[in-house]
């Protein structure tokens, strides 16, 4: 097969877009969940480009990108990459967080954890719809991250895309947040061997009309809710469950009983039903905020505190482990959301 970007027919172009569009509906739920905002994800166009040309399509040089490539393992084995300028990168946590300055140019720590989460869920929407259509997994790998300028990038990935590459799917990307817009750039490159493969597979379910039945199958919401015990120093009389909304390798999202005040110090045990994983860590409560459906709740902001080392990575492959779990978990339909009541104290 002459695997020519010119050389693919409209049908095996739109299939790929196809696979697009189911991947922007679940990363379009599964941010708005993530982050408490609105948000919208457009992937307008899918184009297949030589792996060579990769480096060349971001940017100047001299700009500065964000940056993750991933791995990608099991029926499509490949590399991802999603990079997102400078400037597209700072309109995107300005609106979701006031205490950003037009003057600040880097990335805080917990920044950088959450635009890794970004990058984590878009990937994870793509190769779930991808494995949908094509009958098996495709997982992508913990990130690898990138603050640089373009052409640090670039060395990087030109010889990456060298070595284990001659094609790449190319797609454009929007992120609306409010009235702000960020562009973000999608690379999936496959290796040589399962190239054909894949676009044989998936113009296969294209042409026998199997995409629109799929596409319903496709859950919409990566879940991350997760039970989590916990206990208050002093005796202090709260409830002891709640829920994990999201996690990072800096904090997470708690949802428990009211009562709690800011600056109170936990020890959290964070479960997965599904595995029987777990991690416990130590953290305070930095903020608080009530839930207008369950006055009795409330969404607690947990800042973990005096991580080893040991405790960070493992702490950070967990939460890329559930990301990607939660997309794949119960593969023949949606998922079933842990819902805070299953968890109050009897």
């Amino acid at each position: 097969m002459n695997t020519n970007a010119f050389k693919l027919s409209p049908l095996e172009l739109d299939a790929f877009q196809e696979i697009a569009n189911i991947s922007a509906c679940n990363a379009t739920s599964c941010l708005s969940q993530l982050l408490d905002e609105k948000i919208e994800v457009q992937l307008p166009g899918t184009v297949l480009i030589p792996a060579a040309d990769v480096p060349g399509m971001v940017g100047d040089p001299e700009e500065v990108v964000f940056a993750a490539y991933m791995e990608v393992l099991g029926g499509a084995p490949g590399f991802f990459l999603i990079v997102l300028p400078q400037k597209d990168v700072l309109i995107f946590l300005g609106h979701l967080s006031r205490e950003r300055t037009e003057e600040e140019r880097n990335l805080r720590p917990l920044e950088k954890q959450l635009m890794k989460q970004v990058a984590t869920i878009l990937a994870a929407s793509y190769f779930f719809a991808l494995g949908r259509i094509i009958g098996t997994r495709v997982v992508p790998e913990d990130p690898i991250l990138f603050w640089d300028m373009r052409a640090a990038l670039s060395n990087e990935m030109r010889t990456l895309s060298n070595e284990t590459a001659e094609q790449s799917f190319f797609m454009r990307t929007e992120i609306l947040v409010g009235n702000a817009k960020t562009r973000a750039y999608l690379f999936f490159l496959p290796y040589p061997e399962t190239f054909e493969v894949l676009v044989d597979l998936v113009k296969a379910v294209k042409s026998q009309g199997k995409m629109k039945e799929e596409r319903r199958i496709v859950p919409r919401v990566l879940a991350l809710d997760l039970p989590v015990r916990f206990e208050v120093p002093g005796g202090a009389q709260v409830s002891t469950r709640g829920i994990c909304g999201n996690i990072s390798s800096g904090g997470m999202l708690l949802i428990a009983d009211a009562g709690m005040k800011t600056g109170l110090s936990l020890t959290i045990r964070i479960e997965s039903p599904e595995d029987g994983l777990f991690v416990v860590h130590r953290g305070k409560i930095v903020w608080r905020e009530g839930m207008d459906a369950s006055p009795n709740r409330m969404k607690y902001g947990v800042a973990f505190e005096d991580l080893t080392e040991r405790e960070k990575k493992d702490l950070e492959e967990f939460v890329s482990t559930r990301i990607v779990y939660a997309s794949y978990a119960d593969q023949g339909g949606p998922e079933q959301q842990i819902q805070p009541e299953d968890h109050q104290e009897k």
